[in-house]
Parts: C-alpha cells; structure tokens; sequence
C-alpha cells in the first residue's frame, strides 16, 4: 500500500514482479484494498485513492501555465476559419478560450463558466449550455446539457482529459462529464484534447474516447517517447515547445 501512494499508480505486473509473487495473488490483494476504497484498478493498473481527488479550475490554471498556453495557440490555429465549436471546461480549455478572445467570427457553445467569463467580450457569438452545475468543475452537465448537445451540429470539439495510461484513451472523473464528452465527439467533424504531458500515466473514473476517434492530440514537448509510441499509431500528436523545454 506504501509503494502504491508514494507513486500515485503502479502497475500489476510490477508488483507481482516486486514482491515476487505471482499475479493471481496480487489481483486477490488489490480486490480485497479495492473493497476498502483505498485503491482503484483501472486497466491492469493499481491506482491510489488520492489520485481521484479532482482539484478545483482555479487551482490549476496556474500549474504548467506556459505549456497550456503553447498548447492553446496551436489549437486555434488550426481550427476552420468562423466555425461552429465547443469547448470544454477544465483550465487547458480555458487557455484556449483566452487565445480564441483575441479571434472574430466564431460560434462557440460551452458548458464551462469561466470560458464563459472569458469570452463574454468578444467578437464571437457565444452560447451557454444549461443544466446542474459541478461546482468543482464549475461546468453544467446532467440531461438538461446532453438534451440539448443532442441537438447541434458541431465543426470543432475542444476537449481535455483529467488524463490517460499509456495508449488507453482520454478519461474524465464524472460519468455525466463522460455521457456529453462521448456524444461531442460522435457528432463533431474534428475532435482535439488539448493536454499537457503531466496528465499521461495519470487516469481517472472512466475513458471516454479511444484515441481512434481524436484527430488531434495537442500537447507539449516533455512526453513520454512510449506514449507517443503507442498513441501516434492511433491518432495525430502535435507536440509543442516551450521557453522551459528548449
């Protein structure tokens, strides 16, 4: 249990190998600290209670401020000239909507308050998406938000990711945050997650896309060769670079 909240994750087959037991005796001993909620198994890895806790939008829009701003300048120079996009809450999103302000011309939907706040002034038409609202993300969701996501034809997704373990996809911490996010990018025509590279071996509640169905994963410099091994063989990666990781 040690070794697994020191690390946040770890895998099984490394603590067969650590402990030097087989793996039918490490799945018995994660079954029985997952029935204490102490851990979490998620695709053959063992992950630490204390990595679902989800920090608030504010407490992360300072952390890798300068890779979430490269990441946010790339994304909207690729997006179509005065196109119908969404965009997601969480604190990438809400770099991207900062570098969006300075553009005109587009339809923009969003559930995230802040990008709300954000963008209120622009030369962009904006429209909020109603429902009960997360006041960790600070984003509503529920069937109000999904009723309505039903009912639009989206050029562009801009999402992010609380983030994923090698070449699985991209997670979320909510299962209604994962009903709206699987449902964008069904309809969408370009969907991107916008991520810096902290979030890779990180996980959460649930994977809500495979990376067959991202066009784009925009992140930074510093990831992981195996990860960009493993999901460059499904989807686009644009990494970008920053003053910290010339």
């Amino acid at each position: 249990m040690d070794l697994i909240q020191t690390n946040g994750s770890v895998k099984m087959v490394d603590l067969a190998k650590q402990f030097n037991v087989s793996r039918e005796t490490i799945r018995r001993d994660i079954l029985s600290l997952s029935n204490t909620g102490k851990v979490k198994k998620l695709f053959g890895t063992v992950i630490s209670e204390n990595k679902f806790t989800i920090p608030t939008v504010n407490s992360r829009i300072a952390t890798h401020r300068q890779e979430k701003e490269a990441i946010a300048k790339k994304a909207v120079s690729l997006l179509p000239e005065h196109c119908v996009l969404y965009i997601d809450a969480g604190s990438t999103a809400l770099a991207f909507a900062r570098e969006l302000k300075q553009k005109s011309g587009y339809t923009i939907l969003t559930n995230s308050f802040p990008v709300v706040n954000e963008l209120n002034e622009s030369k962009n038409k904006l429209i909020f998406i109603g429902g009960s609202v997360d006041n960790l993300t600070m984003a509503t969701t529920g069937t109000q938000a999904l009723d309505f996501i039903n009912k639009i034809k989206l050029n562009v997704v801009i999402l992010g990711t609380s983030g994923f373990l090698d070449h699985h996809g991209p997670t979320s911490n909510s299962l209604d945050d994962f009903q709206i996010k699987t449902k964008l990018i069904e309809d969408a025509n370009i969907a991107m997650v916008l991520t810096d590279s902290s979030k890779a071996n990180e996980s959460a509640l649930v994977e809500y896309a495979d990376w067959n169905n991202i066009r784009y994963l925009i992140t930074d410099a510093q990831l992981s060769k195996s990860a960009l091994n493993e999901i460059q063989k499904k989807t686009d990666i644009i990494q970008v670079t920053t003053l910290k990781s010339n």
